[in-house]
């Protein structure tokens, strides 16, 4: 948003280029991250289907090696066994449930990182559509631009309501969703980290199968554990239906609803000058633009950097209780892309904030023509630089997973002869402490949170 009003008609053309072109970039860019995350979703769900289905159909064969090994020792050893519920009926219909868990899981991907990216690229989409129409409107269709509407025309209000006033509203609103919507990623991520860290003070309530149980009491322990865990998982998937649902309400809110009320304000403080030039215009007043503006710009930037800050010292210090080089790394890639993300939102703003600032100060901005040029190229510019970021990463993290994949497989095919499961997928095997296997449920909460946006190994062809 330019915040100078003593600048000539040609340096407010060709500013108002600058921001065609970088709204340009940044429509492509948005709709293409988008469709890359819509795509690699549907992928990533066939994909998930299929290893439930493999990981279920190893159980089953798990339990059914269980039984045949318990039933040979009750044989021998001449004890008739007492009447009890099939173990392995009993597992099997325990794995399902947890697999159906899984999958409703799965299903409810709205909270994810995934969605808030998809809601950021609409935002700045939105964003890149309002500032095309208002820059092409105001260079080569003027008197529409202008045009007080009849509605308003006799009322004594500040902001006669015209095009070019709404315009500042509706940019601003998109803006300033984009925003609260990037903090909301940050936000987010932190909340997920600090949940994962918990794994180790929960580890004490996993339960391990041993494939080499050699009586009925093992197995009967292992159903009722089971069980019990089974509750305990629906109750736990149930609680955080409800609390995602709610988070989902905050988000939407606080990112599409606040910024519509600011963007309302702004219409109010925007008012038409130079109506006699040969390209009329309309200006926010200042201090209306400080407030509802650049304050909740600076607020969120500020915060944005405070979390970063928070999830890398966290990393730091407590690698999130885990030993695994797997899940280190991809905690690291995930924290590099928030960085990315951060540069981004800078890149993008801080061109924008010194000028108006200067503009803010002097009352004139004549001087910095070249700083209010690059602002207003650079600010519309984030979906386009947030795609690129996802196209870098991406073909830098390919090798990477793809090595990843084959150890975690071969690495899972020698685990399937010691360990059985309880029927939950476990993301990809690489949720392990020493010694000990973490809480499943929180690790395929953190593995599924961030598997499109880190483009996992799940998502890579072979």
């Amino acid at each position: 948003m330019s915040s100078c009003s003593s600048l000539s008609i040609d340096d407010r053309v060709k500013i108002g280029y600058g921001s065609i072109i970088g709204a340009s970039l940044s429509i492509f860019g948005s709709i293409g991250t988008v469709i890359l995350i819509k795509i690699r979703n549907k992928k990533q769900a066939k994909k998930l289907l299929i290893a439930r289905k493999q990981q279920l159909s190893i159980n089953n064969l798990n339990i059914n090696s269980t039984t045949s090994l318990s039933s040979y020792n009750l044989n021998n050893s001449n004890i008739q066994p007492p009447s009890f519920p099939s173990s392995t009926s009993l597992l099997t219909s325990s794995s399902q449930s947890n697999n159906n868990n899984n999958n409703n899981k799965n299903s409810n991907q709205k909270t994810k990182v995934s969605h808030f990216i998809i809601n950021l690229s609409i935002a700045d989409l939105l964003a890149s559509i309002f500032l095309i129409t208002i820059k092409l409107m105001m260079i080569h269709f003027n008197n529409t631009f202008i045009k007080v509407l009849p509605s308003t025309a006799n009322h004594s209000f500040n902001a006669m309501i015209s095009v070019c006033t709404i315009g500042n509203g509706v940019i601003g609103f998109s803006f300033i969703s984009t925003f609260f919507w990037t903090l909301a990623i940050s936000m987010y991520i932190y909340q997920q980290f600090q949940s994962t860290s918990l794994i180790n003070n929960i580890n004490k309530n996993n339960i391990n199968i041993n494939n080499n149980n050699n009586n009925i009491n093992n197995i009967n322990n292992i159903n009722n554990n089971i069980n019990t865990n089974n509750i305990n998982n629906n109750n736990n998937n149930n609680n955080t239906n409800k609390s995602n649902k709610i988070i989902k309400i905050i988000f939407y809110f606080v990112c599409w609803v606040i910024p519509f009320i600011l963007g309302s304000i702004l219409v109010s403080g925007s008012k038409l000058i130079e109506l006699d030039s040969d390209l009329p215009w309309c200006s926010i007043d200042s201090n209306i633009q400080l407030i509802s503006f650049y304050f909740p710009l600076i607020i969120c930037l500020v915060a944005t950097i405070f979390y970063t800050i928070l999830i890398r010292y966290k990393f730091s210090s407590d690698k999130l209780a885990c030993s695994s080089s797997s899940l280190i790394n991809l905690q690291s890639k995930i924290i590099k892309r928030l960085i990315l993300f951060l540069i981004v939102f800078l890149i993008c703003w801080l061109p924008n904030i010194i000028s108006f600032f200067i503009s803010f100060f002097t009352k004139s901005c004549k001087q910095f023509l070249w700083l209010e040029i690059i602002s207003s190229t650079f600010l519309p510019l984030q979906g386009f630089l947030n795609f690129l970021s996802y196209l870098s990463v991406f073909k830098r993290l390919k090798l990477y997973f793809k090595n990843l994949k084959n150890k975690l497989n071969n690495k899972n095919s020698n685990n399937n002869g010691n360990n059985s499961n309880n029927g939950n997928f476990n993301g990809g095997g690489i949720f392990y402490t020493k010694g000990k296997r973490v809480n499943n449920q929180n690790s395929n909460n953190f593995y599924f949170t961030f598997s499109t946006f880190d483009f996992d190994n799940q998502n890579q062809e072979k």
